[in-house]
């Protein structure tokens, strides 16, 4: 699921003719943690994926990165519903 949601970033970065360098200084990250994110080798935390929903116009929700290990069963299942209050605290995820 992280692979293909960070092929999904790294093609809507792209269209929009955005560098990861001006990406990643607009959401307060470091240019290689958003290598990693396109790349599928990490995830972002719950606040950098509700900035990307809300970057994206929702094209990428933040369910499409961000995973909860489910209780005593090491299963990991993807977050339910909106993430529209974790804006609400401020939009800079650094």
């Amino acid at each position: 699921m992280q692979q293909a949601a960070g092929e999904r970033l790294t093609k809507w970065r792209e269209d929009k003719k955005l560098t990861q360098s001006e990406l990643a200084a607009k959401w307060g990250v470091s240019q290689p943690f958003l290598s990693q994110i396109e790349n599928g080798s990490r995830s972002p935390n719950l606040k950098l994926a509700a900035v990307i929903e809300r970057d994206t116009d929702g094209d990428l929700t933040a369910t499409s990165w961000v995973t909860l290990e489910r209780e005593g069963t090491g299963e990991s299942s993807a977050v339910a519903g909106s993430v529209s209050g974790v804006m609400e605290e401020g939009a800079h995820v650094g």
